[in-house]
């Protein structure tokens, strides 16, 4: 079995995920008690999208993590979240917020931060 073909698969499957709960109208979406709540609910989902998209570079593109690993990662996640805020703006009830498309680049961004201090754990823990 190819597996870089497989690891390919979480980051399609999460991504037609995300597109279908954008083209909802009405989603359902849980009361947390606080405002902002959907803030950290988009963070949330663009963390896990964030972590299938490290994957994807690194296992289905073989990309070392560096500047250019960095920055396809960003493109990517960004103009995802960009095109998801954009593509809200035309399903009825929903909205396009600049707020939204900055927590999901936050939760991008914790993704980020988590494997690259996992793998720097990782590194120091073997010498």
């Amino acid at each position: 079995m190819n597996y870089r073909f497989l690891s390919a698969i979480p980051i399609a499957l999460y991504s037609l995920w995300i597109i279908y709960l954008s083209s909802l109208s009405s989603p359902t979406i849980p009361d947390f008690g606080f405002t902002w709540q959907d803030k950290v609910i988009h963070a949330g989902a663009f963390f896990v999208y964030g972590m299938f998209l490290q994957l994807f570079l690194a296992k289905t593109l073989r990309l070392k993590f560096g500047a250019k690993y960095i920055l396809l990662f960003f493109l990517i996640g960004c103009l995802f979240g960009a095109s998801d805020e954009i593509h809200q703006y035309f399903v009825p009830g929903r909205s396009s917020e600049v707020l939204d498309w900055m927590a999901d680049t936050t939760g991008l961004l914790l993704s980020l931060v988590m494997i690259f201090s996992f793998s720097k754990f990782r590194t120091s823990s073997k010498k």
